[in-house]
């Protein structure tokens, strides 16, 4: 296993670009973000506040009325009518206000969800440019093991060399085409992800390698991150609410209208008026006060948490990101040692300066720093997408995309 993996990531940075066109980093996030299923899915929730503001903006409807007494050998009546309710006791400017709120809140939590949308597809982009670049490398370093284990194997039966050192390649090269199976079939995974979230892209296009984007320079930037603007708006609609939960007096209905006796003996017209005011004798709303007293006051709990949790949550993960992009720096500097290392060990072999172990042992060192510098550059490209949910908006990547 050791000698198929450490060629593979030895190798790594030596991948030849494919001809079938390169995808960076941002023209898949454009790519992605522009797809209208995307779209439909990030927009239901600011549609259904927007219709909570269109509702309530609207003032009550008058109600037209009709009625006609006839009875025998009396007159008929018939009265036409119109009633309603002025808008005139504050709840609906409350009502407004609380919607606007709400839609608010809406917006933030809109944004916030991008933010965690361009986080998945960042790490789906990563993932597949990592996958096929090992896969390539990986079916490419079979054959060429594949090669040294049947020279090594000829010369064995000529007497030439060691048949213990024949089989020792053998066993390496079922290691090679091991790995090099699972490197596709992880590729396949990724290429699946990748291809689900943006169908235009060409199937054989080559990533490039995201980049480490440089460490920000504004500290504050968390200070308007939509997780704290979206409960700021979500208490001041639990404010509203909970000051027309304490309406509890309505203005009365007042209507006005036409009526007309006709008759043989009779014949009357005038016009009339009425009210019908709703007495709240018994329910004045109570459950509703305290249901709403009890929002307004989580909600105020809510924002004041919050608030230290992303001022936390950005300093530590800028300090992460910080100290892990320093550390991946030196992923260039291990490959290009690692290629060295590996072309001397592999020059005395062939020379015959050494043996079989001390090449495995050479390899088995090498992978060790090898993989350690890979996994530092995966782990602050995850602290740079960790970075982005904290300041709760897009940071700048190399490529000049926001």
């Amino acid at each position: 296993m050791y000698f198929g993996v450490l060629l593979i990531l030895a190798t790594l940075a030596n991948a030849s670009p494919d001809p079938a066109g390169v995808v960076s980093e941002q023209s898949f996030l454009d790519a992605a973000m522009a797809d209208g299923r995307v779209r439909a899915v990030l927009d239901e929730p600011l549609a259904v506040a927007r219709a909570d503001r269109a509702r309530a903006g609207m003032l009550s409807n008058p109600e037209a009325s009709f009625d006609r007494e006839t009875l025998k050998d009396q007159p008929r009546q018939d009265t036409w009518g119109l009633s309603w309710t002025p808008p005139l006791d504050g709840r609906p400017w409350a009502q407004d206000r609380a919607a606007r709120a709400g839609l608010g809140a809406a917006e933030s939590r809109h944004e916030q969800s991008r933010i965690a949308l361009r986080a998945e597809l960042r790490e789906a982009y990563a993932a597949w440019a990592l996958a096929r670049d090992g896969a390539s490398i990986g079916q490419r370093l079979a054959d060429l093991v594949d090669g040294l284990a049947r020279r090594a194997d000829a010369q064995a039966s000529r007497g030439e060399a060691s048949p213990l050192t024949a089989r020792r390649l053998l066993l390496a090269r079922i290691e090679v085409r091991a790995e090099a199976a699972r490197l596709s079939a992880e590729l396949a995974h990724a290429q699946g992800r990748v291809q689900s979230w943006a169908p235009g892209l060409l199937l054989a296009a080559a990533p490039t390698r995201p980049t480490l984007p440089p460490v920000p320079s504004d500290t504050t930037m968390w200070l308007s991150s939509p997780r704290i603007t979206a409960l700021e708006h979500e208490m001041r609609q639990a404010e509203m609410l909970s000051a027309l939960a304490n309406r509890f007096w309505a203005l009365p209905e007042f209507n006005v209208g036409r009526q007309s006796v006709r008759g043989t003996l009779v014949d009357l017209e005038g016009t009339v008026f009425g009210v019908r005011w709703g007495l709240p004798l018994f329910d004045r709303q109570q459950g509703d006060r305290i249901e709403t007293r009890g929002r307004l006051s989580a909600a105020r709990g809510r924002s004041q948490l919050e608030g230290s949790r992303v001022r936390e949550d950005f300093i530590a993960s800028l300090s992460a990101y910080t100290t892990l992009r320093e550390t991946a720096a030196l992923t260039a500097e291990a490959e290009a040692a690692a290629e060295r290392v590996l072309t001397s060990a592999s020059t005395m072999f062939e020379a015959g300066e050494s043996d079989v172990t001390d090449l495995l042992e050479t390899l088995r060192g090498v992978l060790g720093g090898q993989r350690a510098a890979l996994d530092a550059f995966g782990s602050a490209l995850r602290a740079h997408r960790e970075l982005e949910i904290a300041a709760g908006r897009p940071l700048p990547l190399m490529d000049g995309g926001d």
